[in-house]
């Protein structure tokens, strides 16, 4: 039995819906396009449901394949930031949020910056939906770093990176090569704020080791890992004796994320003669302590022996001496 006429009900979001009538002769397993009304919308997220209802003025008695939806984004595309072609025209972005321009020719270079806080220094810069194959580029200012990824390619490019505070960041995306460009269809780039994880680990103690300490003090020596996403500035370590009161070293300095250092820490003399445990924690600063505390420990034993000096005798009495002895034999 052919279909001679069905109803298409559209809804965009939770707007009201609109209905369609189509008429005409559609047999069994043939297909038809309708043609649904003009539907306005803004720019962002969106979702299209359709459904077929009454077919030949009738209730479908198959209904489970009567509804469609779609879900799409809209953004506009023009030249919303011009001119922006070089670092002192650079366009403040926010993070978190979405950007849609195009590459209007092959010289064509789109600058933006935004500043880092200390709650706001690890990143990923996401550039999506290239029409072509566009470069990426994140410079830190000062020369500190800079990144880059000019893959001849339209799929995604991202750039995960860390930043120390107060550091000013400038986000270049332009055409590879300055040739391959659509001009009127756009990119997405986006600056999205990632969580600070702060991590220590003390991979080693260099010293004491188990030789020999004949010294009345010791200046431990350690390798620790910056096993966090952001560069560290500072460590507070704590280090004892046997039992005795810990001393606490507030060290400065400077290790990237993943690297490693081999940090002094100030003497330390209270033990004796005899064989010592010696314990060795480090952490971050406590205004943003490390989330894991299962390698911030370390512990080795020592044995101390006081160095035997020999006695120099002044050379007159040496010799005295002598003389009395050979007095004595004879």
């Amino acid at each position: 039995m052919p279909l001679t006429s069905f109803n298409i009900v559209s809804q965009l979001d939770n707007f009201a819906t609109k209905s369609v009538l189509w008429t005409g002769n559609l047999m069994s397993l043939d297909t038809v396009s309708v043609l649904l009304d003009t539907i306005n919308f803004v720019e962002g997220k969106h979702k299209l449901k359709a459904s077929l209802i009454e077919p030949n003025g009738l209730t479908d008695e198959n209904p489970v394949n009567d509804t469609i939806s779609i879900a799409f984004e809209y953004r506009q595309c023009g030249e919303t930031f011009e001119p922006n072609n070089t670092i002192s025209t650079a366009t403040p972005i926010p993070f978190d949020t979405k950007f849609h321009q195009p590459i209007s020719s092959s010289n064509d270079l789109d600058y933006y910056t935004f500043t880092t806080t200390s709650e706001a220094r690890v990143f990923e810069v996401a550039l999506t939906n290239l029409p072509a194959a566009y470069a990426l580029s994140v410079i830190i200012e000062n020369g500190l770093n800079e990144y880059y990824d000019y893959t001849f390619t339209t799929k995604d490019k991202n750039i995960k990176f860390s930043a120390l505070p107060n550091q000013k960041v400038h986000v270049v995306v332009s055409a590879i090569n300055f040739s391959s460009f659509i001009a009127d269809k756009c990119y997405t780039l986006e600056v999205k704020k990632l969580p600070i994880k702060l991590g220590i680990a003390l991979e080693k103690i260099y010293r004491p080791d188990d030789s020999l300490v004949t010294s009345a003090y010791i200046s431990p020596l350690v390798k620790v890992r910056n096993t966090g996403n952001v560069d560290l500035e500072s460590l507070t370590f704590t280090y004892k004796i046997d039992e005795n009161t810990p001393k606490t070293f507030n060290w400065k300095g400077f290790i990237k994320s993943n690297d490693t250092a081999a940090i002094s820490l100030p003497p330390i003399s209270d033990y004796t003669e005899g064989v010592h445990n010696i314990s060795i924690s480090v952490n971050t600063t406590s205004n943003s302590p490390d989330s894991n505390l299962t390698n911030n420990t370390l512990s080795t034993t020592f044995k101390y022996q006081k160095r035997i000096v020999p006695i120099l005798m002044n050379p007159i009495i040496q010799l005295l001496l002598l003389l009395i002895s050979q007095q004595t034999q004879s």
